[in-house]
């Protein structure tokens, strides 16, 4: 026993050492942000809103709705209504602790006359007090608790006692003190989780398996490290330290429930946000910069974190996944919530450069020169809004690529650029709100597919297109759409989706559509404001064979004839480029828009084929109260479609579209168009989606059979083909992959972990 004391001694001493560099520490950063300036977006002086507030600390432009809050006591429990709290949140509170933020800053800075700073003083702080006391009486509500409580108050409360520090710390105000302290604290404890977190919120699972606490919410949005240094609290900065580093991490569909955070980079290269949405430019970035930054900010403190090699691998694979949903310095319409008003095509900075800013900022000497090269060169070409890194392979930056996480099938060079946005019951749809963002993203996953060779066509079409006619989509034509309000939005519940692209870029991707409303999957209550656009079922799949794109479709079905419109597969809608010639070839009829050359093949397809080009006015307006203000104008479109009439049963379509500008010399034979298998050859090469593994498929290179559902693309050479295939149910059970060609089996061993889902490649010698 004796043995072990001097060892507990020097072990305790150590202890004591590093709690004692820690708060050496933490009262070295408080000094230092005691100096920092804060940013305020109210633009009136300090002196005039000082003017405002009045002895008891209550502004006159505000006193009407104070009034309405003491006289009614919208602090009780009763009034925890989401819709009244969110304005007393952001008609109240949030503008009058950024108007006492503006005078708290003015008199840090000095523009407030010596002769009456004092008073203003006074004033300020009656003012924190005054308002705290009203956002304290409101602890305990779960509604409009989110944005204003946990995040700009927060905020405020952080500037103003660091703009007051000496005050703040020398007891002379204990009361304001203790009040900014706990408005701070705020970004800790707002809004409820209903857990044991909320009994003790500073622990890193407050920072994990919900969307208000992770991504952007968690370590961008909320001054976390701010809050810990308000507080004084070691404990809040250890924790605030540990959910940064853990932070900058990869989820996948396989890793949902274990990942440190459920939103974020996802292991395909692009992100979600929002539940599992590919919203690949919003949440994942502002989470990853947020982390950056606090990293950034502990380095030379007992907090330092180095970024280790898989950390900064995950933000690589970031940049080379990320950059297939941006082209020639636009964003395509499909990725948030945001994406219909006239500006969203403009040309912009590739959303990804202010991480590739922040490592260079901060991190330059943590890579090594691979990495170095890569991120000026990334850098470079982004700032030139013409990213596509043609020097790295294929799949990276540029070529095609199947983001198995997020279901979509992407084709990215410098002369055109295809996506294809499908969605299976594994994901989200793309969320809308109509009070200030798109209020109609009805159809945006349900296999929508757009082309492009300048970059930004598809988002300026969006303001006249006809919603029902989205490029891709199989929908039922209804008379009228109403805005929504959903934020996991629209998509399909069929659990099939998969996509295989080969080394060559030949490609083979498809899905089961079903469509469905995800919110109403989700609250079964919930009041589905357009029935009519459901009840619709498809199977679609997509084929790449060099610059050939096909797109086959079979099993459409209407499962609600009684609602009346036929249904519709639009192969294309978009702004109109060139004359559109059309020219007749292998039975096809060829028509040519913005390079692109469309076919209908007739008899691979059930129902009537047009086409037309029309002059219309924008619609910005209807598509959200947020373009309320925004000009209409006149666009030219181009349209082709397929109607499948009202009544379709088992119906199916089959159409081409020629990348390279020119109708094909030979078209692929077309080997099946069923619910079992879709396929097609061309040459060596065999493409297929197999959504049931009973069925035997004959090729020209003999009978093709799977041991489970699949994507597959199989190019024969002479004595030898190379298989590339991935699960499309992704089994976690399923470890490899039989293929059988004219019954001998060739073996891929399947990718698994955060990889779930992602294609296998292998060259196999005929036997």
């Amino acid at each position: 026993m004796k043995q072990w004391i001097p060892a507990l001694a020097a072990l305790l001493v150590a202890l004591a050492a590093s709690a004692s560099d820690k708060n050496d520490a933490l009262r070295k950063l408080r000094d230092k942000w005691s100096t920092q300036r804060f940013y305020t977006a109210e633009t009136r002086s300090g002196a005039e809103l000082a003017e405002l507030l009045d002895d008891n600390g209550s502004f006159a432009n505000l006193r009407e709705l104070e009034n309405e809050f003491k006289k009614n006591n919208y602090g009780r429990k009763k009034f925890d209504q989401w819709e009244l709290q969110q304005k007393v949140l952001n008609r109240l509170l949030v503008p009058a602790f950024e108007q006492l933020k503006r005078i708290s800053g003015d008199l840090a800075d000095g523009k407030i006359p010596e002769a009456g700073r004092a008073e203003v003083k006074r004033r300020l702080y009656k003012g924190v007090l005054n308002y705290a006391k009203m956002e304290f009486s409101r602890d305990g509500m779960q509604n409009g608790r989110f944005h204003g409580s946990c995040f700009a108050m927060p905020h405020a409360a952080v500037a103003i006692y660091f703009q007051n520090y000496k005050d703040m710390t020398s007891g002379e105000y204990p009361e304001v003190a203790k009040a900014l302290q706990r408005l701070a604290f705020q970004a800790w404890s707002q809004p409820l989780r209903n857990n044991a977190t909320d009994r003790d919120p500073v622990r890193i699972e407050r920072f994990r398996g919900n969307a208000g606490w992770v991504g952007g919410n968690a370590t961008a949005y909320r001054p976390l490290l701010e809050s810990a240094l308000v507080n004084n609290s070691v404990k809040m900065v250890d924790v605030t330290a540990e959910v940064a580093r853990r932070s900058i991490s990869r989820v996948s569909q396989n890793t949902y429930d274990t990942a440190f955070w459920i939103e974020g980079f996802t292991a395909d290269g692009a992100g979600w946000g929002h539940g599992r949405q590919c919203l690949v430019w919003g949440y994942p970035i502002h989470g990853t910069n947020g982390s950056l930054n606090i990293i950034a900010r502990l380095n030379g403190t007992p907090w330092a974190s180095s970024l280790s090699p898989e950390v900064l691998q995950t933000v690589f694979e970031f940049f080379r996944g990320s950059a297939f949903y941006f082209y020639k310095g636009t964003i395509p319409p499909v990725l948030e919530r945001g994406n219909a008003h006239p500006g969203y095509a403009n040309k912009r900075m590739i959303p990804s450069m202010t991480l590739a800013d922040s490592l260079n900022r901060d991190f330059r000497l943590r890579m090594n020169k691979e990495q170095l090269a890569e991120l000026d060169q990334f850098r470079r070409e982004a700032g030139e809004k013409n990213l596509f890194m043609l020097n790295f392979p294929m799949g990276q930056y540029h070529g095609t690529r199947y983001f198995f996480n997020n279901d979509d099938l992407i084709r990215k060079n410098p002369d055109y650029y295809v996506f294809v946005n499908m969605a299976s019951s594994r994901t989200n749809g793309l969320e809308s709100y109509y009070g200030g963002a798109n209020g109609f993203n009805l159809f945006t996953c349900d296999g929508q597919t757009l082309f492009e060779r300048e970059g930004g066509e598809s988002a300026k079409a969006l303001g006249a297109a006809t919603l029902t006619m989205l490029p891709g989509t199989t929908a039922r034509q209804v008379k009228q759409l109403n805005p929504v309000q959903n934020w996991i939005g629209y998509g399909s519940k069929g659990a099939f989706a998969a996509g295989a692209v080969a080394p060559d870029q030949d490609a083979a991707a498809g899905f089961i559509f079903d469509k469905v409303n995800y919110a109403v999957v989700e609250t079964p209550t919930r009041k589905e404001e357009n029935p009519e656009i459901l009840k619709l079922r498809a199977n679609k799949a997509y084929f790449f064979f060099g610059d050939l794109f096909l797109a086959l479709g079979a099993g459409i079905t209407n499962l609600a004839p009684e609602y009346g419109g036929d249904i519709f597969t639009t192969v294309e809608q978009t702004l109109k480029k060139g004359g559109s010639p059309v020219v007749s070839k292998h039975g096809v009829e060829w028509v040519e828009n913005n390079g692109f050359v469309y076919g209908v093949l007739p008899p691979a397809t059930a129902g009537k084929i047009a086409h037309k080009s029309e002059k219309r006015m924008t619609g910005w307006r209807k598509l959200s109260q947020a373009n309320k203000n925004a000009g209409e104008n006149e666009v030219e479109l181009f349209s082709m479609w397929i109607d499948h009439g009202r009544n379709v049963d088992n119906g199916f379509y089959a159409y081409f579209v020629s990348c390279d500008g020119k109708a094909p010399e030979r078209l692929p034979e077309i080997l099946a168009n069923t619910v079992k298998v879709q396929a097609a050859a061309l040459d060596g090469t065999v493409e297929a989606i197999f959504y049931d593994a009973s069925v035997r498929l004959k090729t020209p290179h003999g009978t093709i059979s799977v041991s489970a559902p699949c994507a597959l693309v199989a190019e024969f050479d002479g004595a030898s083909v190379e298989l590339t295939a991935a699960d499309g149910l992704m089994n976690r059970n399923l470890r490899e992959l039989a293929v059988t060609v004219d019954g001998k089996p060739y073996r891929l061993e399947l990718p698994g972990g955060e990889l779930l889902g992602k294609a296998a490649t292998k060259r196999f010698n005929l036997q």
